[in-house]
Order: structure tokens, then C-alpha cells, then sequence
């Protein structure tokens, strides 16, 4: 059974400013609830109709319920800082599945040396007999999530930013009772981003009661707007107060979500408010040369977002420096296609890209707006460390390289569907957080990103950008282009080698592995100089998942550093009792990379669609040689599966011509992003019908030895 491959995307690095680092802010707070003051918290009374409950009425099954939940963000001192508020009050039914709400968890974090996030937490439980027990700043505790410059957590991962430096508060509370009251007063003032997503239900437990208020900056450098989406039709009330600024949504009885394998974001499947507040204030490099951005109402609702980023672009790029042109020559002299001349420049500024990645965290300015760099500046930036380079100052850089190779090139806008999959009735700059290159070369429009951590080949973005759209940044109307996902036949894992298998029912053979696309993306290491030996240890930990209990070493790879070309690598195997082995007879499985993991999906109904995390084919190509004196007792193969013309799975089995032995092939194929719900039922048996497949078992027999020859008599 093919297992599902981890996403290939990469997290973008946000140093502070308006296109890449937009979600930001949203994303401290999706991994933590906020906090504030060091004030003594004033709680309010615990009903005895609050402790008396043993059960959530609409949820009967649910560990905890949510009583009570109120959320204040308050943006009018946006300049400096956004504060929010939140108390919240659960009802706990099972403390034994409420883990995730006794172990209350925030982060303070920062970037470059600037907080971005400051935190307090101050609790309280009430037992259900009347005892309360606050849970005060003694009882909680600190632990690094990120630390600087090479680490890559989980969360360095999903910020991809050097310079982040992140703590967890946490407090586990202990001593809690069915039927206890716990409650959560928490305060955060956050330094720097545009925006705050809040969703407004809890995974696995029920809302009875949410309110959120929106205080909009008031002042001439934001222009605010606050908004709640709702992809499940809830009852959802909301009001504005235009005068004050003042946004406010409630909301009753909200479903619990449901946490399922390969679920889309939370945020685009629950209730959730967004705060954007869009800055204003641009500075530019051509103060005299650029005017001001005109948008007419005809233009499109999605104009105003295109010709804001074209100011930047057009202010950016306007004037390329002789050294970048000069450059440029160089770059493209000899290339024989435009293709050639696009993948040269994509390859330089992401190298140049990558070396500004390493620089030490806060050994360089920051800013927390556009301040676009001349271009020479951006080119040669470490001989400059008082300039104020961001990164998105590497995609002008490309965009101007582009042009000045006489191809046509344009910024354009992706949306992320990992936050919220791209629906054009919402119009927010906050919907198309990614800038990528779009040039044409060859009589095709190609997209480029090479500001990011993860090495993309020319030509490739990560699935998450592949959302169907992206946004012409240019004035006038607008103009929307189709991004549509990267094929299977362009991720591809291929597997070759030859095994045998000997008569106690070991393993043993050499394999080789061929990966393009998704799959080499998500293997290869980010840094380019990431050592051969620590590779192998990667791909080793990996083979080790697929053969339990085996010998694996890697004795080559390559492809390791360089996205323009397929990762592959080789390896040695030594399985000891692979196959169950009897006094006559061997039983093994003859897909053995595939055939120990079972469907991953399980349950018998699914809530949530299924979102893949790119589109794949798994091809293998393997010759296992039998052991003298063995033969299949009765040779079979599994049945193939094909469903339309996304998902596919063909296998044969077929003896070796010239030798005691088998000839194995398996075609897999996975050519789809998102599966409704309603198709559930679909995917499911044919994901079953794969691990039968992959789980199919052939059976040795041991051949019984000659009759011996009578012995001959005398006549």
C-alpha cells in the first residue's frame, strides 16, 4: 500500500512585509491563543447549572464542551501593536479525552530580535463540588519551539524564518474531575502583521456560546476590514458599527470539527473571522515617477489588490542597474531556448536567495513595510549589510532579469489553499498572500519561484499555490490566469532493483530509486550544502519505515542539491524472515516496499473532503529471484483497479524467462488534489483494493526430491 507522501510545499519566509509575510501574524495565532496583561484576572461566577451538567446535550459523546468564549481583538493602536483578549470556559465531561484543553499551550515568539507576540495566561478549575483552584504564573511553564539560523522544527518549517526565535507557554492541568469547570483568561499584544484569522469552533468539542468584537483602526495609515466566513451555512450573527469602527460576531451551539486524515485547513471548513487591516503607506524608491494608484469601478473588485503590488513592482523594477544588465548577458549567453535563458536566471537569484537565507538572524535591518532595494543592492546584497533587503526584493530581481533578457514576464498573485482554497466572491489581498514570477519562454507561460527555502526547478510551484488561479498584478482591469495542479506524470517515485529470496526466508537484494517532482522536492534537502553522509541518513530513516525489521544501507544518491535534475539513490537489503517459512513450503509477499501498510483510510464515513498534498505515480520494475528447489505452488496475481482517469492501479506478476524466479510490476497512479466527502465511499474501496493488492501473497513450494534409480541386477 502506497503511502500518502508529506507535502512538498514549502513554508514562505516572512520578513515582515505586506505580499510574503501577509499571514504572519494569523499564523502565531493559529498555533496559539493569545494573551496580555499581568493584571489579576476578575472571572465571572460559576453557575450551579454550569457544574451540574454531565453531558453536552447536542453532543452527548463529546469529552468537553465549550460554556462560554470571548474574544476581543483591538486594533485601534495598530501602529504599534495589536492587542487581543480572550476568556474562555469549558465544561469537561472525560478528562481522559480532553487532553487537548488541559494542556492549555501559547507562544511568544519573535523575529530578528523583534516580539512579535508577548503572552499571559491565567486559569482557574472549579471542581464539581464547589473547590476552585487558580492556576497562576507559578504553574506555568517554558520550552523552546524554534530556536535560530539551522534548526527546522515543525514550526521553523511552517514559518520557514531563520531569524524566528519561538517559546511555548504551557500549563497540563491536573486534578480535574468529570464534570469540572476550567477556565482560561489569556492577553497578547502582537508587535508586527497585517492580519488575524480566528476560527471560531474547536476540533472534537462543541461551541454553546462565542462572541468576538473587531475594533478596526481608525486612522489614515490602515484601511481595515473585518469579515467572518462561513463554509457550512451556521447561524452566524454579525453586525458592524461604522462610526466606532466596531465589528462584532456571535454565534450558538457551533458543531464540533472533526479531525480526519488529510482534512483541508481548519480554517476553511470552520467559522472564522478575519482581520485584515491593509496598510496604506508605501514608500517607493520613484516618488516622482509613479502615480497614484487609480482604480475605476469597472476595473473588477480584485483591482485595487493588482494595482496596489503593481505600484511596488513597477517601482522596483523600473530601473534595472547596469550591473544587473550586465549580468543578465552573461547569464544567457549560449542558452540555446528562451527556456534555457529563464532557467539560468531562476537558478541565480535562487542561489543568491539562498546565501541571504544564511545570514545570521538580526544582523541586518528590518522593516515592516515595502522599502524595495535597487536591484544591484539585492544582486550583491552581503556587500551591503547596512541595506534594508526583504525577500521579496528577490522576485522584482528575477522579474527585472527576465525582462532584461528580452522575455515577457509579470507578477502574479497565488492563493494558498493550505490557509483558505481560493473563492473569488472573497475580495482581500489576505486571499493571495504568494507573489511568483510568470514569463513566457517558448510559445508557454511558465511560473518561477525562486524565493523560497525548498529548491524549486524553473517552472514548478508547490501544490499549495496550485489553487486554479492567480491574479495579474497590474493596473486596470483585472485579469485572472489558470494555475492548474502538476500532474502525476510529473511526481514520480520509480523503483528498480533485482532480490532474492533464500530458503529460510530471508531478503536480500539491491534497489534503485528514481524521484521527479513532489517527491524529490519533499526528499532534497533545503540547504545546497547539506552534506552527502547527513542525505543518506535521511533517506536511510526513511527505508527503515518501509522495511521493518530489515538491513538497509544507502551506497549512492544523487541528484541531492540540484532541482534541475531526479533524486535518486541506491540500496543494499537484508531482511531476515521476510517470508514465513515451513518445513515445505515459503509464504511471502512479492510487493515487499508496499505491502506492510494498510489503507490509510479506514473509517467507514468521512465528514471532511480529502485533500492530498499533490497528485503522484509510484512505478516499479523488480526481478526476485526463488530459491533452488522451490516453485509457486499456484502462481496468481492481484487484481487490478481502475476508477475513470485519476486513480489507477496496475500489477503483474510473470516468471523470469531464464531463471527461477518472478518479474514484478506495479503502476500507481494518483491524479487528483481534492476528493469531495460525498466520493468518500469511492476512494475508499479503491484504496482497500490497493492494499489487497500490495498485501497479495504467493506461496513457495519445496519440490520433492527424485525418485532414486533401482538398483540394477545381475542377469
Amino acid at each position: 500500500m502506497p503511502a500518502i507522501p508529506p507535502p512538498a510545499d514549502s513554508g514562505t519566509r516572512p520578513r515582515i512585509e505586506l505580499a510574503s509575510g501577509l499571514l504572519l501574524a494569523a499564523l502565531v495565532w493559529a498555533l496559539s491563543p493569545p494573551a496580555r496583561a499581568d493584571d489579576l484576572p476578575k472571572w465571572d461566577p460559576v453557575t450551579q447549572a454550569d457544574l451540574a451538567g454531565t453531558q453536552s446535550a447536542a453532543y452527548p459523546d463529546a469529552p468537553a464542551e465549550v460554556l462560554s468564549w470571548k474574544l476581543g481583538i483591538d486594533d485601534s493602536n495598530l501602529t504599534h501593536e495589536r492587542a487581543v483578549t480572550e476568556y474562555i470556559r469549558y465544561k469537561v465531561y472525560d478528562p481522559s479525552r480532553a487532553a487537548d484543553i488541559t494542556r492549555i499551550a501559547a507562544i511568544e515568539a519573535s523575529v530578528e530580535d523583534i516580539k512579535i507576540s508577548d503572552v499571559t495566561i491565567h486559569g482557574r478549575l472549579t471542581l464539581p463540588g464547589g473547590t476552585v483552584r487558580e492556576i497562576g504564573q507559578d504553574s506555568i511553564h517554558k520550552r523552546p519551539l524554534v530556536k535560530r539560523a539551522t534548526e527546522e522544527t515543525f514550526v521553523q518549517r511552517m514559518f520557514g524564518n531563520e531569524g524566528l526565535v519561538a517559546n511555548e507557554q504551557f500549563v497540563a492541568v491536573e486534578g480535574m474531575k468529570p464534570g469540572s469547570v476550567l477556565e482560561f483568561q489569556l492577553v497578547s499584544k502582537l508587535e508586527l502583521g497585517p492580519s488575524f484569522i480566528q476560527t471560531l469552533q474547536k476540533p472534537n468539542i462543541p461551541v454553546r456560546r462565542v462572541d468576538c468584537t473587531v475594533h478596526l483602526y481608525q486612522g489614515r495609515e490602515f484601511d481595515g476590514a473585518a469579515f467572518v466566513v462561513n463554509p457550512g451555512g451556521l447561524p452566524v450573527d454579525q453586525s458592524f458599527d461604522k462610526s466606532h469602527g466596531i465589528y462584532h460576531v456571535s454565534a450558538a451551539n457551533l458543531p464540533p470539527l472533526v479531525d480526519e486524515p488529510l482534512s483541508p485547513s481548519i480554517i476553511s471548513r470552520s467559522v472564522t473571522v478575519f482581520d485584515y487591516e491593509d496598510s496604506t503607506m508605501l514608500l517607493t524608491r520613484h516618488p516622482n515617477k509613479l502615480s497614484p494608484v487609480k482604480v475605476d469601478a469597472g476595473d473588477g473588485p480584485w483591482a485595487p489588490v493588482a494595482a496596489k503590488i503593481s505600484l511596488i513592482e513597477e517601482d522596483a523594477t523600473m530601473v534595472p542597474t547596469e550591473s544587473v544588465a550586465n549580468r543578465v548577458k552573461g547569464l544567457i549567453a549560449g542558452a540555446a531556448s528562451e527556456t534555457e535563458k529563464a532557467r539560468r536566471i531562476h537558478n541565480f537569484v535562487r542561489d543568491v536567495y539562498t546565501r541571504f537565507r544564511a545570514v545570521p538572524a538580526g544582523s541586518r535591518p528590518l522593516v515592516s513595510h515595502y522599502a524595495d532595494m535597487p536591484l544591484d543592492l539585492v544582486m550583491s546584497f552581503d556587500e551591503h549589510p547596512k541595506a534594508t533587503v526583504t525577500e521579496t526584493d528577490f522576485l522584482w530581481l528575477e522579474l527585472a532579469m527576465d525582462r532584461e533578457a528580452g522575455l515577457e514576464a509579470e507578477a502574479v498573485l497565488l492563493p494558498d489553499r493550505n490557509v483558505m482554497p481560493f473563492n473569488p466572491r472573497l475580495h482581500s489581498a489576505l486571499f493571495l498572500p504568494r507573489p511568483a514570477v510568470r514569463v513566457r519562454v517558448d510559445g508557454a507561460w511558465r511560473l518561477s519561484l525562486s524565493n523560497v527555502p525548498q529548491l524549486f526547478p524553473f517552472g514548478w510551484i508547490p501544490a499549495r499555490y496550485q489553487s486554479g488561479a492567480g491574479l495579474i498584478v497590474k493596473r486596470g482591469a483585472q485579469e485572472f490566469v489558470e494555475v492548474q495542479p502538476a500532474s502525476a506524470a510529473q511526481s514520480t517515485v520509480e523503483q528498480t532493483g533485482t532480490f532474492a529470496l533464500a530458503p529460510d526466508g530471508s531478503l536480500a537484494g539491491h534497489g534503485r530509486r528514481r524521484l521527479t517532482g513532489a517527491p524529490a522536492i519533499a526528499l532534497r534537502p533545503r540547504a545546497r550544502n547539506a552534506s552527502e553522509a547527513r542525505f543518506k541518513e535521511t533517506l536511510l530513516a526513511h527505508l527503515k519505515t518501509q522495511f521493518p525489521g530489515a538491513e538497509v544501507s544507502v551506497t549512492s544518491v544523487a541528484g541531492m542539491s540540484d532541482p534541475d535534475v531526479p533524486v535518486e539513490y541506491e540500496f543494499d537489503l537484508k531482511w531476515p524472515d521476510y517470508a514465513t517459512a515451513t518445513k515445505t513450503r515459503l509464504i511471502f509477499k512479492p510487493f515487499a516496499t508496499h505491502g506492510q501498510a494498510p489503507s490509510p483510510f479506514d473509517a467507514a464515513v468521512r465528514k471532511n473532503s480529502v485533500q492530498f498534498p499533490f497528485r503522484w505515480r509510484e512505478i516499479d520494475d523488480v526481478s526476485l529471484q526463488l530459491p533452488e528447489g522451490y516453485a509457486l505452488e499456484a502462481p496468481s496475481a492481484p487484481q487490478s483497479a481502475l476508477v475513470g482517469d485519476v486513480l489507477a492501479y496496475k500489477v503483474a506478476i510473470r516468471p523470469l524467462a531464464k531463471a527461477n524466479g518472478i518479474h514484478i510490476q506495479r503502476d500507481f497512479v494518483s491524479d487528483v488534489d481534492d476528493v469531495p466527502a460525498k466520493a468518500y465511499p469511492t476512494l475508499k474501496k479503491w484504496y482497500e483494493l490497493v492494499a489487497q493488492g500490495d498485501a497479495h501473497e504467493l506461496v513457495l513450494a519445496k519440490s520433492k526430491p527424485a525418485a532414486a534409480p533401482a538398483p540394477a541386477t545381475s542377469q
